[in-house]
C-alpha cells in the first residue's frame, strides 16, 4: 500500500475550519503517518502547530505515540489495547458525551470508530490527511506470495482491514483469491483489532 499525503494547504484549511468551530477535546491519531503528515502541515501556519500540540492527543499504539514524542508531545494518551476498540474504551473513561473528537485518518479508513464514538455521545469530525493508494508495482506482493509458497513465513500479521483488502486486490493480478486463502492457511495469521479480524474472516482467511 502506498501512502500519499494530501497537499499541506488542503490539510491546513480543513484543520483551521474545524478549530474555528470550536477546539476539539481530543485529537485521535490512528497511525504514525497521520501524526507526521498533520504536524508537518501545521508547521506551515504560524500558531497552528502549538494549538494542535496543546489539545489532548490520543495515539492508537506505541509507534504512533513515538511519532507524537518526535513532535514534542510528551503526554499523549495510549489505550491498553492498540485498536479501535482500545480507543473507544479509553475515551469512554473520559466521558466523551458532548465532547468534540477529531479523528485523523487515511482516505480508505472505515467509519467504524466515528460511528462508535458518536453512539457514545461525542461530536465527531474527521480529517483526511493522506491517501492509501494501491501501487502499480506488484514486486513486493509477488515476493510475499513466493514466501508463502515456500513456507518462508512462520506467521503473518495484518495491522488494518485496509492492508488486508489491498493485499487481496493486488494479489488478484498474480493468483486467484482462492489460492491466496490457501497459501495463508499454511501459516499463522494474526490481526490487530476486531475490525481487521472481521475483514480477514470476510475474505475467507482463518485467524
Amino acid at each position: 500500500m502506498e501512502l500519499k499525503p494530501l497537499p499541506h494547504g488542503e490539510i491546513v484549511a480543513s484543520l483551521e475550519k474545524t478549530l474555528s468551530e470550536g477546539a476539539p477535546d481530543f485529537v485521535v491519531f490512528m497511525s504514525q503517518t497521520g501524526v507526521r503528515v498533520l504536524f508537518e502541515a501545521a508547521k506551515a501556519r504560524p500558531g497552528l502547530y502549538e494549538r494542535l500540540k496543546n489539545r489532548s492527543l490520543v495515539a492508537v499504539g506505541p509507534r504512533t505515540r513515538k511519532a507524537l514524542l518526535e513532535h514534542g508531545v510528551q503526554d499523549g494518551l495510549v489505550p491498553h489495547e492498540y485498536s479501535t476498540r482500545g480507543i473507544l474504551t479509553l475515551l469512554a473513561g473520559s466521558s466523551t458525551r458532548r465532547q468534540r473528537v477529531l479523528l485523523t485518518r487515511s482516505s480508505e479508513a472505515t467509519d467504524d470508530l466515528e460511528r462508535a464514538l458518536a453512539a457514545q455521545g461525542a461530536s465527531v469530525e474527521t480529517l483526511v490527511v493522506y491517501e492509501s493508494i494501491i501501487p502499480n508495482d506488484t514486486t513486493s506482493v509477488s515476493s510475499f506470495l513466493h514466501g508463502l509458497e515456500n513456507t518462508g513465513f512462520r506467521a503473518v500479521l495484518f495491522t488494518s482491514a485496509v492492508s488486508a483488502l489491498n493485499l487481496f486486490n493486488i494479489a488478484e493480478k498474480l493468483v486467484s483469491r482462492k489460492r491466496l486463502v490457501e497459501l495463508l492457511a499454511r501459516t499463522i495469521v494474526g490481526a490487530i483489532g476486531p475490525v481487521t479480524s472481521a475483514k480477514l474472516l470476510e475474505l475467507g482467511v482463518r485467524i
